[in-house]
Order: C-alpha cells, then structure tokens, then sequence
C-alpha cells in the first residue's frame, strides 16, 4: 500500500488518518529514521493480506491521538463470530517488536489469527497503557523466550482491557498477559474478561509469567469469567519472586473448563495477599501452590473456595477467609467484590505487610483499626453533617481552629458563615449571591409572598423551615413549609394571602440538632 509522503510534525512525531499512511509511517521509521512517535487519529485501521507492523528502532510509540481508545482500532483480518470462533484471517501478528522502549497505548488491538502484539527477545522497557487487546487467535500479548536469552525486563501494562466480547474464545490455547523470562514487569488496574475455551482443555490465564520470570507484580487487577486467573510458574518451568496482591478475581457458574483462580507452580518466594477470589464454577481451590520449588506467603485472602497445597509445595498462610458468601459483596456477578457491609471477620482482621498501602481502588490502608482481609479496604461513608464538610474543607491547624472553620465563622468575610455555605450548597470559598431570594407567586389573584432557596442534596442534620413575623420580633414557623436535604432547590410559598394582613415578614430558619 502506498500514498503521498508523510511530513514529520514539529515535535518529531507522524499523524495518521488511513491505513496505508500508517504503514508508510512504520516503513520510515523502520527505513529512514522517521520519526518514532505515531499519533493516530480516531478511526479503524484494518491490515491484510498478510501485513503486519514489525518495528525493528528502539523508542516506538503508537498513541490514540484522542485518548479514546475505543474510537482507534488497530486489527487484522480475522473474524470473529458471535459464538466465539474464527474464520478467515491471514495476519498473524498484528504488531511484532524487535526493539526496546516501545509504547502502545489509548487503542485497541484485535481481530488477528495469533497475537495482538508479540515481543521479540530481550525486549526492554515496553508499555502498554490504555490499551483494549481483544478477539486474537493465541495470547493477547506474548513475551516469548528460546531458553537462553537475556529477560525482558521492566514492562509495564497498566489500565488495559482484555476481552473476548463474544464471551468466549476461538479455541483452549489464548490468554491475556503471557510472559517468558520477564524480569521486573508491572501489571494493574486491567480488566480481563471471557478468555475461555470453548473445548478441548481449559485456556491459558488472563495473567501468566512462567519460564523464569524474575519479580514480578501483579496488582489491582479485575478478572472476571477466566478459565484460570493469575499464574506464576508451570509445571517445573519456573517464577522466583514477585508478589500477587488486591487483585480481585471472580467466575460464574457456567459450563466450561473453569480452573484456580490463583497458582502457583514452581514459584520460589512469591508473596500472594490481599486478593479476593469468589468461584460459582464449581471448581473447588481459590488458590493453589503446587510443587516443591514453590515457596509462599499467602496472607490476608478472601475467597470462598479452599486454598491448596499440592505436590509438595511449601508457604506460610495466615488470615485467610475462605468461607466467603455473595451478600458480603457489592456485585459479585458483575465482578464487583467490594465489601457490601462490616464483615466482622474481614474489616480490621488482616496483617500488617511491608508495602501493603493500598487497596484495590488505590485507598489507603488501613482505614480503621488494622488492615482488612481481601481486596477492598471498607470503607463506610462519613456522616453527612456539617463537621464532615468542615473536616473536607479546612485542614491543618485551620481545621481544629472555630474562628476559621467553625460553623459560625466567615473567614472570607463576604458576609456567609460557614454553617450557611454548608447548608446551601455553596462554595467554601469566594463571594456568592444572597442565595434566598424573596418573590411574588400570583395564582388566580391570590398573592403570596415565597422564598426560594438551595439546599444540601444529601445532610443528616439540617432542617429548612419558613417563619412568617408581622413585626420582626415575633416569629412562628409556617404551617407545612418545613423542608430537610434533597435534590433540587425550594420554593417556599406563605400560607397568608399578601393585603391580609397590614405588614408580613418571612425568614428562612436552618437548623441543625
């Protein structure tokens, strides 16, 4: 495929529109040193006829240029079918790396016979982020090995989606991530979703690094409806350190070849915490170490299904929770395996590690008294009471200070203490208009006057009422005008048609207990 020439853009990058400048921009880079740098902009970007992108410079970039990574798709020619099967296709892999420092991110790579992305050996320093990796013939991104090469270290894939949309895959042998010889690689906040096999034997995991991966990290992870989940060695093909942590992992109850959530196969000094693993397939281990190379801390996990020792393995365990119910989670059959409630056994009830500061959702731990069992730090949400949006407010020594923070106090001196801002919704800071407004209604010649204000969408302490006084010293609350928080602003109507009375005054009263 062929087009006019691409100019290089101020800042040493290529923006792309079509196809075919896209591989015109990977033959410059490749070819004549054109810039390294790919900006791609919204729009699908189809290779056939057996191309795919092979990048042989070091410091390659491919960006969505929109940061929309669903409006930016990268795929082959294969199709994948409503039941999950794929016909047709000659690109193999869609994007081959030769070289180190390569960054893909805000797109999506798929509908190819083997790999989205495949790196070649000893490739370092490679990120993927914001990336959506779906419907491929093997595993999305493979990090390969021949057995005596040098690791490709330091990879980081954060914030991506795996997904087979179908809800299962092609065939047993796919999977999310799989690495061979990684050393120092990064995985969090992706979302792995249907990488099952629809027959034959049970696909490879969403997440797996095997053959001699060194330290690896594997955190903050949803993977949801998986054959298996997250794995570290293979039979005696090993994994020595690492830590699998705050992951949360869960299957439904479907036929298929559902396997562990968690294993552990020949991995030497893995630590594997603070994961929540709930399984309705039917398989019965949570979380398995197998094999006597397998050394283990496994702390703190929350699963409902056993956690095994097979085949020798060795690890130190210690409060663990395996006998978890659906009611202690917020959506288990969405993946969601928040906590739904206080769990006595759970909140407050893990142990302190080195380096455990964070939960799933990146909240700090602990939150209470000690660090909660599973992935999901509970957390209960403060009162909604004017100290909470003072304690949000304010801080530092103005925080315990009243003359500044109080209720009373109106440390902008523009006229509205603290306590009215809370009340009506209004900013901390600043000026602001009165935010009571006296008017007129006029229904059918009956003239009443009203007050219309805001107010707090959601308080635990606040009463709105309406007083009506005919000499500004008397004053009774209006009959039915007696309001508390909600959405959307009042308009509080007088019960005492104007004229009928020679003077009538009204005020808006908030309270508080």
């Amino acid at each position: 495929m062929a087009c006019a020439p691409l100019a290089a853009q101020p800042s040493g990058s290529v923006t792309v529109s079509t196809t075919a400048q896209l591989i015109d921009a990977v033959f410059a880079l490749n070819n004549f040193n054109g810039p390294r740098t790919i900006l791609l902009q919204d729009g699908v970007y189809t290779l056939g006829d057996y191309n795919s992108l092979y990048l042989v410079q070091s410091g390659v970039t491919f960006r969505g240029l929109s940061g929309n990574r669903d409006a930016v798709v990268l795929q082959g020619d294969s199709v994948f079918n409503a039941d999950g099967s794929r016909t047709g296709g000659t690109v193999g892999n869609l994007i081959g790396v030769a070289a180190d420092n390569f960054t893909l991110e805000n797109i999506s790579v798929g509908n190819c016979a083997n790999h989205a992305v495949q790196l070649q050996l000893d490739i370092d320093n490679c990120i993927f982020r914001n990336v959506r990796f779906f419907n491929t013939g093997e595993q999305m991104l493979k990090v390969p090995s021949n057995g005596s090469a040098d690791h490709s270290d330091n990879g980081l894939v954060e914030d991506c989606l795996f997904e087979y949309p179908a809800g299962i895959g092609p065939q047993w042998y796919i999977g999310g991530v799989d690495a061979h010889r990684a050393r120092n690689w990064t995985v969090r906040r992706c979302t792995f979703r249907s990488i099952r096999s629809p027959s034959g034997a049970v696909a490879e995991h969403a997440i797996h690094f095997w053959n001699s991966c060194v330290d690896i990290a594997v955190e903050q992870n949803l993977i949801v409806d998986c054959d298996r989940g997250i794995g570290f060695g293979l039979g005696s093909s090993p994994t020595t350190g690492g830590v699998i942590r705050n992951n949360m992992i869960y299957h439904r109850a479907v036929a298929g070849f559902a396997d562990v959530g968690i294993g552990l196969e020949s991995a030497s000094d893995v630590q594997v915490y603070n994961n929540t693993i709930f399984l309705q397939s039917g398989y019965p281990h949570a979380i398995e170490y197998r094999f006597a190379a397998t050394t283990a801390q496994i702390y703190n996990n929350l699963t409902n299904a056993l956690i095994r020792q097979r085949d020798g393995a060795s690890a130190t365990l210690g409060n663990n929770v395996t006998d978890a119910q659906a009611a202690w989670f917020v959506a288990p059959a969405t993946g969601n395996l928040r906590l739904a409630s206080r769990i006595a056994s759970v909140v407050d009830q893990g142990r302190s590690i080195a380096g455990l500061v964070a939960d799933f959702d990146g909240e700090v731990r602990p939150q209470g008294a000690g660090v909660d069992i599973g992935a999901d730090e509970f957390t209960e949400a403060p009162p909604a009471v004017f100290a909470t949006w003072r304690a949000a407010n304010f801080s530092g020594s103005d925080l315990t200070n009243d003359a500044i923070s109080g209720p009373g106090a109106d440390p902008d001196g523009y006229g509205l203490s603290n306590f009215a801002r809370y009340a009506f919704n209004l900013p901390t800071r600043g000026p602001v208009a009165n935010p009571v407004i006296l008017d007129i209604s006029d229904t059918a010649g009956v003239r009443l006057l009203t007050l219309t204000f805001p107010r707090r969408a959601v308080a635990d302490d606040l009463t709105y009422t309406l007083e009506s006084s005919t000499d500004l010293a008397t004053w009774t609350a209006v009959e039915g005008r007696t309001y508390t928080a909600g959405s959307g602003p009042i308009t509080a109507q007088d019960a005492v048609a104007m004229g009928t009375t020679p003077r009538r005054f009204l005020r808006l009263r908030v309270t508080a207990p």
